[in-house]
């Protein structure tokens, strides 16, 4: 009896936690559109969310913070938060694109310095 009891709860354990991941990604798949919607309408281009993370109530109260990138150019990565009404709290998109573009320059200088250096240009 102990053995069927036992092998129950596991099952229904198991099958809690599954319900609860399923719930769960469903919640991030319409945060992460909410996001996306914002940005979008903010900045006029289009956004992909790549991750939630401090998923409503979890991290600070009543907001979920999701890491983004423009579809154009997915190496400028900034996170974004939201609240419960899918408000846009604030975003790192110009200062991502800031040092995306410093980023850039660098390189360039740096590659063209070398070049001098070693007589290639």
């Amino acid at each position: 009896m102990k053995t069927i009891i036992k092998r129950m709860s596991v099952i229904v354990m198991a099958f809690m936690v599954a319900a609860n991941m399923v719930g769960c990604i469903g919640l991030d798949q319409i945060q992460a559109r909410q996001v996306e919607q914002a940005l979008e309408a903010r900045y006029g281009e289009e956004f992909k969310v790549t991750r939630i993370g401090n998923r409503l109530g979890s991290g600070e109260p009543d907001t979920a913070e999701a890491y983004c990138h423009p579809v154009a150019n997915p190496d400028i990565v900034f996170r974004a938060r939201i609240d419960i009404d899918g408000n846009l709290l604030s975003e790192g998109y110009i200062g991502a694109t800031l040092r995306n573009q410093m980023k850039e320059y660098l390189m360039q200088s740096f590659e063209a310095d070398a070049m001098a250096q070693y007589g290639i240009l």
